[in-house]
């Protein structure tokens, strides 16, 4: 099959290679720039696309590399989204371990607005980066509604 839906298909993040992590790192802190931030994203991206095309998916992510978490990244962005005023505690397990982190709710706060394309450069560098179908993760309405606690 040429078109979507395709028999296979990889859903959900990436886990984000050593060198991204630490580039996330040096910017947090100040040490490295947007830029060059950007450059280690674009690095580690090119990287995942090559071996999703490899195993032969005929639809690649970005891996969602570019994003400190795929929902709140997107819905942040979007004009009238507001901090709710609460904390969600949030349990995860993998097979390192357990970790409980807090987040804060979410809610939107007035008329909804978008002054840009959310992730449209994030879009276009994938599309511009593989021979197969571009796709990117977006959170659908009920994922905002489940952070409002």
């Amino acid at each position: 099959m040429t078109r979507p839906p395709f028999r296979a298909d990889h859903v959900g993040s990436l886990l984000r290679p050593k060198a991204l992590v630490e580039a996330r790192e040096a910017h947090r802190t100040g040490r490295l720039s947007a830029q060059a931030l950007r450059s280690a994203e674009d690095t580690a991206i090119g990287e995942v696309i090559r071996r999703q095309e490899a195993i032969g998916l005929k639809s690649i992510t970005d891996g969602e590399l570019r994003r400190q978490a795929w929902q709140t990244d997107f819905y942040n962005q979007i004009g009238g989204i507001v901090k709710g005023g609460e904390k969600v505690a949030v349990h995860f397990e993998n097979d390192a371990g357990s970790t409980d982190f807090v987040v804060d709710t979410t809610r939107v706060g007035s008329k909804l607005h978008l002054d840009h394309t959310i992730f449209g450069e994030d879009f276009a560098f994938l599309k511009a980066n593989t021979r197969q179908t571009a796709k990117l993760t977006i959170p659908s309405p009920s994922v905002l509604h489940r952070r409002g606690g």
